[in-house]
């Protein structure tokens, strides 16, 4: 499955697709999208995120911009019935990733499945 990594410029009323996100073979990919990097959000978010800002970068760990979304605390009871409503018995990284596009309340950065 490949995820799409959307951020919505409310100013703009837009959404613009920063890249993409794969788990295969045991490896995170990461493949930034087409995007115009003069563009100043653009600019901006890759000057944060960490992640390329052309092509393609691998990992065996997943990369710090997406991990951060993720708590740190697992064995509390707030993530316990976060993992019940989305039907996971267990926490698995790349499973709750897909269910949950990482998207936070305080942002405006979400993963999607692409189509």
């Amino acid at each position: 499955m490949k995820l799409r990594l959307i951020v919505n410029v409310v100013a703009r009323g837009q959404n613009i697709e920063l890249g993409t996100l794969e788990y295969r073979e045991g490896k995170y990919v990461w493949t930034t999208g087409n995007v115009d990097l003069e563009d100043g959000v653009v600019e901006d978010f890759f000057q944060i995120s960490g992640l390329a800002s052309e092509g393609k970068e691998e990992g065996e760990e997943l990369f710090a911009f997406f991990k951060s979304r993720i708590t740190k605390n697992r064995n509390g009871e707030f993530f316990k019935e976060k993992l019940k409503r989305l039907d996971m018995k267990e926490y698995a990284e790349w499973e709750y990733i897909c269910k949950t596009g990482l998207k936070t309340a305080i942002d405006t950065y979400e993963l999607v499945v692409c189509e």
